[in-house]
């Protein structure tokens, strides 16, 4: 029984046996080269100072022509302050380009400090490259996926600040996604139509159900509403109104109504889509000098970068000033625009991200100058002010470039532009007329997704009828800014309009194309 508890007590955690019995088996323990069980070395052993001296040389010999690591200058620091000598001879390396007779502690504290700053002019060799390259590996493993971590945590803030969680779609409600499908001005429009579809349907006394019924009710309205001037694109929006409002109200999800369909086609047919005619170029010059002569020198930049790029107003609108990327060197390469960069969720009219448009075009040679002109402007403003983040590419509003862009319309009586959208129009079809790129590249240009969406924009004959309409000083005027736009932005200075008479002046409330302000051309 004695012997069964002391084999129970030495298997017990932290129980040792005596000294004695250790020591003895300690010495009929192998002590040969091959053999994995070492002797303990005692902790009170020292080492000598002539060892501590002996691996110094050892170090000096091994690094004559590179500066010494920081983890020996720490070895020897510990090894010296073991042996408590506070001084002991020693040459410092050849690239420190000193030599120290007397070599205390804190002079190897100094070393370790200068040999830590200065990694980046230690020699490695081929092992030493090898296994950094093996740490950073590791480490952009687990770095990578911080940042992962950190990026999804900041878009669930950004995502936060504008919507809130909740069941909504189990309780008859639009969800997020489905209210960020569409704008919020879409959502409002197709909510007014089918009010009107509504009302129509309760005038009349209309049934809505079963779908036939519905689609009987939306033929006789089509039928009113043709016949009442409008277009078809009226009846398209009513229809895709409808589909969303199934996807919400109905148990089936969807409606049927052939009907209404075959309607729509004959309605396309029979009251064609008028669609808007493109800027001819000296339209554009013109509206850019009286743009520029009011003092909105950005805006007519503006004007002449939507031209030039075939950008829509909304996408010119949301650019950065790091959105703007710039060569090194200004002739070796062309500025570049980059549309709707990922990091910022907001994705093009198309669904597009990262999209690229090249300032390569001959409308204005230096448009990527003025262009980083502005985004240098742009940057020292907010600079002064503090501002923290991406910062506009320009200084101004959409609605302040559209009032005064229709107003210089209207002074110049451009009557057939109305929208800033004839300005991308115009761009695209000023390259074809003139054969400045072909036709795929204006296609790419302008990402349309199909040949038959860049159709609209051969229109020569319509151009031309409309250069016809201006005379000859508002030809040449607009001719003039073309060619002397980049010098007079840096200089600031614009001509003045011929149809501007001189000492006229227009107030804030009144209109531009008042009698006191035109001439009569």
């Amino acid at each position: 029984m004695a012997s069964a508890g002391s084999s129970v007590r030495t298997l017990k955690r932290g129980y040792s046996p005596p000294r004695s019995t250790t020591a003895a088996r300690r010495a009929r323990l192998p002590t040969a080269k091959e053999s994995r069980f070492k002797p303990r070395t005692t902790p009170s052993a020292r080492r000598p100072a002539e060892v501590v001296f002996d691996d110094i040389e050892n170090v000096k010999r091994r690094r004559l022509d590179a500066a010494m690591p920081a983890a020996s200058v720490r070895h020897l620091t510990r090894s010296a302050a073991a042996e408590g000598s506070r001084s002991f001879l020693a040459t410092a390396p050849r690239s420190t380009a000193r030599e120290v007779t007397v070599f205390p502690l804190d002079n190897l504290k100094e070393w370790a400090e200068e040999a830590t700053t200065s990694q980046s002019r230690v020699y490695r060799g081929e092992g030493d490259l090898k296994h950094r390259l093996e740490q950073l590996g590791k480490k952009s493993v687990g770095s990578k996926r911080m940042r992962q971590a950190l990026a999804k945590r900041t878009r669930s803030r950004r995502r936060l600040q504008r919507h809130t969680w909740s069941l909504r779609a189990t309780r008859g409600l639009s969800t997020v996604l489905e209210e960020l499908a569409m704008s919020p001005k879409t959502s409002v429009d197709f909510q007014r139509r089918l009010n009107c579809f509504w009302d129509f349907v309760d005038m009349y006394k209309l049934p809505t159900s079963p779908d036939k019924a519905l689609d009987e009710a939306l033929a006789d309205w089509a039928d009113l509403e043709f016949l009442s001037g409008e277009g078809f694109a009226v009846g398209e929006k009513l229809l895709q109104a409808l589909e969303r409002w199934a996807l919400l109200h109905r148990a089936s999800r969807i409606i049927l109504v052939p009907r209404f369909r075959k309607v729509l086609r004959s309605w396309r047919k029979n009251a064609p889509r008028t669609s808007r005619l493109p800027c001819p170029e000296e339209y554009l010059w013109l509206a850019v000098g009286i743009v520029a002569y009011a003092g909105h020198v950005s805006m007519s930049l503006c004007l002449v970068a939507m031209f030039a790029t075939y950008l829509r107003p909304t996408a010119m609108s949301l650019l950065y000033t790091d959105d703007l990327v710039s060569p090194d060197k200004e002739d070796q390469g062309h500025h570049v625009l980059v549309l709707a960069p990922v990091e910022r969720e907001t994705s093009t009219k198309t669904g597009f991200f990262d999209e690229t448009v090249i300032l390569d075009g001959d409308l204005c040679p230096s448009l990527g100058q003025l262009l980083q002109r502005q985004a240098d402007a742009q940057d020292a403003a907010a600079a002064a002010r503090g501002h923290e983040g991406p910062v506009p590419l320009w200084d101004f509003k959409p609605r302040e470039l559209f009032t005064v862009f229709r107003g210089a319309c209207e002074l110049a009586r451009l009557h057939d532009i109305d929208t800033l959208y004839q300005l991308r129009h115009g761009g695209a079809s000023r390259d074809l007329l003139l054969k400045r790129r072909t036709a795929g590249e204006i296609q790419e240009r302008l990402h349309h997704a199909t040949p038959n969406s860049s159709r609209i924009y051969n229109k020569p004959g319509r151009i031309l009828q409309l250069v016809k309409k201006l005379d000859s000083s508002a030809l040449q005027f607009a001719f003039h800014v073309r060619d002397t736009y980049s010098s007079c932005v840096r200089a600031g200075e614009f001509p003045k309009p011929p149809m501007w008479r001189s000492g006229a002046v227009v107030s804030p409330g009144s209109t531009l194309e008042s009698d006191t302000a035109l001439t009569s051309w």
